[in-house]
């Protein structure tokens, strides 16, 4: 395919979204840009794709940064732990734990109590 005709696919297929989104019907757009409203569905299912592809990648950028200042924080917790075992910075890395795991979906597991008896100073040794 030329170049030139991928071009004007390519600003067809941005006209036809822009209009959709107007509230145009796909048969008005269709007249509007001289070709037939089977093209202008067609034209919407690329472009709904595209979409759909560009907000899993958003939202899995979303996710990283997230988990990157999740891990962030409780890496400092754990520091703070190390200098001076505040229950107060063990806190902050069980929260930590908490939105990591809602954040990936994996706290939708079936949950299980766990009671630990031991002290803030032996969890660093």
């Amino acid at each position: 395919m030329p170049q030139n005709n991928k071009y004007e696919i390519q600003s067809r297929r941005e006209k036809v979204a822009e209009m959709y989104l107007q509230g145009i019907p796909q048969h008005e757009i269709g007249h509007e840009l001289g070709v037939s409203q089977g093209q202008v569905s067609k034209d919407l299912q690329f472009m709904s794709k595209k979409w759909k592809e560009s907000s899993i990648e958003n939202t899995g950028k979303i996710i990283a940064r997230e988990l990157a200042k999740i891990n962030k924080a409780e890496q400092r917790a754990w520091e703070a732990v190390e200098k001076n075992c505040s229950s107060k910075h063990l806190n902050i890395i069980l929260e930590c734990v908490d939105k990591r795991c809602k954040l990936l979906g994996i706290d939708k597991a079936e949950s299980t109590t766990l009671q630990i008896s031991i002290s803030p100073k032996e969890w660093v040794k």
